[in-house]
């Protein structure tokens, strides 16, 4: 057995939305679209940006041969319609499963026959290809635990028959364990039977009543069969015992949305989990959401392209006119340092520069059918959830430049005054070194106090202000430079591009750190000294090797790179076909049902996947 088993079994548990598919998903006919059909999309595309009339001709001019490969790429997947109204994704009350719907929940005695019983039907029903799959990981031999990965695995890659099925050979080999449970319960409501949910969640929640995981699922199941009073309870008690349960405030958000505001719910969750879904809801209300950075950076997986410790802390002067020298040498090898980085990087970008010129060089055609190719390689499972990433990383860096700007003017005022008032201190005392015809050296003392008092006021200031700022900047970067490798891959080295003038900004700014403090000389006469100093030029992060997120995921940890496009490449031989239900999983060690937002968890949306940094670290942790 493996060892990241030996202290406990992974239970899997999901809260999953049954509001997350407003339509049916269905997976796209493989029939080539004809030439007029492709016209007519790219037609109504261009119109809905309001291109002119020679705009459009010149972006058809660049798209001819891109748009046959577009339609054949999206050929084969899967369809998840998109939602113009959030209301729209409450069902009607369904009175006729209401009036069959077991009202007594099951006991444990119950619960090995009750998941016989549905097993019985989903095999005189299902596809033969499910049934094989069924079969085949619950076959003699196999440990309740390795049935129950086999089912996670099976809902990831969209058999839900074989999903279903294998949920309940796992209650049937583990009739006591509450996730398994838990998770046929969950997946019965996620492919539309929460009838035949509700009785076994009834039973969880007698004894897991503090549980958000039951709270949400039961929330849920009442919201699919159409009632949502009682969906709004539950979904409440489930924010109340776990704020940072993602699917809790969207259900949540969902219901105030029928009696008053839900904009607070629909962001918080967004804050939980970054993902396409969440963000289209938000978008139905009109909203561009104020995400709180310090929990959008706690939600999503960031890789430490730039550690802490990647370059010395700038320091802070001596605000001593006596350290004069000290202080001037500290400055310039931090300026020579951020030169010769800008130089460095300058070398590197050219080479990328020459590659898309080298492109462009072959006319528009040419380059628009190979980038497009390029982009179309780099799409995985994660892009979608890339692009919401980016545009939430994007938003917040537009508005911290602002608050940075206004700051930064904020503190050239003052400094102004500093100066003045400095200035009128030196007049005062020159005029009364002139008066008396005094030595300069009498008052040098006082001079040099002054200009110490105004350094140490400016250099502090200006040196926390600047290096709160720039290590606010320093962690944003880590995260772009982590996002931005999954929206389409590193087409023609652009996405490199970015990340090394980024990071030729970045060391502008950490020299800034010290060249924006002021240092001067000695008043009257004083004894020069010879100082050399020196800051090593760090390394430029290797941007061709894009970050790796480990997901857990079946038995074994998975590692996940930029650019994967699925998740075929797992312990069960289980491919992708059809669609993935829009969910989140949990995992947690013990019996305890693992609860997202306090467990690690990664959620799926609209066939995209988003780890949350807590499954990457917990994977590491077990790596």
């Amino acid at each position: 057995m493996n060892r990241i088993w030996l202290t406990g079994i992974i239970l899997l548990s999901f809260s999953l939305s049954a509001m997350a598919q407003p339509k049916t998903a269905k997976k796209s006919s493989n029939k080539a679209p004809s030439q007029e059909e492709m016209n007519k999309l790219m037609e109504d595309a261009m119109k809905a940006e309001g291109m002119s009339a020679e705009e459009q001709a010149e972006m058809k001019k660049m798209m001819k041969g891109v748009m046959p490969a577009l339609m054949e790429a999206n050929a084969g997947k899967v369809d998840y319609p998109g939602f113009t109204s959030n209301k729209e994704l409450i069902p009607e009350r369904n009175t006729a499963k209401l009036a069959k719907m077991r009202k007594k929940p099951l006991t444990q005695a119950e619960v090995s026959t009750y998941a016989g019983g549905l097993l019985a039907k989903i095999l005189a029903k299902a596809p033969a290809a499910e049934i094989v799959l069924i079969k085949k990981h619950s076959a003699p031999g196999k440990t309740a635990n390795d049935i129950e990965a086999a089912a996670v695995e099976a809902m990831m890659q969209g058999h839900a028959a074989a999903a279903l099925g294998l949920a309940m050979k796992a209650v049937q080999a583990d009739p006591s364990n509450a996730n398994y449970q838990n998770n046929m319960a969950a997946m019965l409501t996620q492919y539309g039977h929460p009838d035949l949910a509700m009785p076994m969640l009834a039973k969880l929640q007698t004894g897991f009543n503090d549980n958000s995981t039951i709270q949400n699922n039961l929330a849920y199941a009442w919201m699919g069969l159409g009632v949502p009073d009682s969906a709004r309870i539950f979904a409440g008690a489930a924010s109340k015992i776990n704020p940072a349960q993602p699917d809790a405030k969207l259900c949540g958000g969902l219901m105030e949305e029928l009696i008053g505001d839900p904009i607070k719910n629909y962001t918080e969750s967004m804050e939980n989990s970054v993902n396409p879904f969440t963000e289209q809801v938000l978008k139905n209300k009109g909203v561009e959401p104020s995400l709180d950075w310090e929990k959008i950076k706690r939600s999503i997986v960031i890789y430490e392209y730039f550690p802490a410790n990647w370059v010395p802390t700038p320091p802070m002067m001596h605000n001593d006119v006596t350290f004069y020298d000290q202080d001037k040498a500290v400055i310039e090898a931090w300026d020579k340092m951020a030169k010769q980085m800008a130089d460095d990087i300058a070398i590197l970008t050219k080479k990328y520069e020459n590659r898309l010129d080298n492109l462009a060089d072959q006319g528009e055609e040419e380059f628009a059918a190979t980038m497009f190719k390029e982009a179309m390689a780099g799409q995985s499972m994660m892009s979608k959830p890339a692009v919401a990433v980016l545009k939430v990383l994007f938003a917040y860096q537009a508005q911290s430049q602002k608050e940075f700007g206004e700051e930064m003017t904020r503190l050239a005022f003052w400094k102004a005054d500093l100066e003045k008032e400095k200035s009128n201190k030196l007049s005062k005392l020159t005029d009364q070194m002139n008066r008396e015809r005094s030595d300069c050296k009498k008052y040098k003392v006082r001079m040099d106090e002054v200009e110490n008092d105004f350094m140490k006021t400016w250099n502090t200031t200006i040196h926390g202000f600047l290096t709160r700022k720039t290590e606010e900047f320093r962690q944003w970067l880590n995260a772009w430079v982590t996002w931005n490798w999954y929206v389409a891959g590193n087409i023609q080295g652009t996405v490199v591009y970015a990340d090394l003038e980024y990071t030729a900004y970045y060391i502008a700014r950490l020299s800034s750190i010290v060249g924006s403090q002021e240092i001067t000389e000695e008043h009257c006469t004083y004894k020069r000294v010879e100082v050399q100093e020196t800051v090593a030029v760090p390394p430029i992060p290797n941007f061709e090797c894009p970050a790796v997120v480990a997901i857990p995921s079946g038995k074994n940890w998975q590692a996940v790179q930029a650019g994967a496009k699925n998740l075929d490449d797992n312990p069960f031989g289980i491919k992708a076909d059809g669609p993935v239900p829009n969910v989140s999983i949990g995992y947690g060690i013990g019996k305890d049902i693992a609860q997202p937002g306090i467990n690690p968890f990664m959620k799926t949306s609209d066939g995209s996947l988003s780890p949350s940094q807590g499954a990457v670290n917990s994977a590491i942790d077990r790596g």
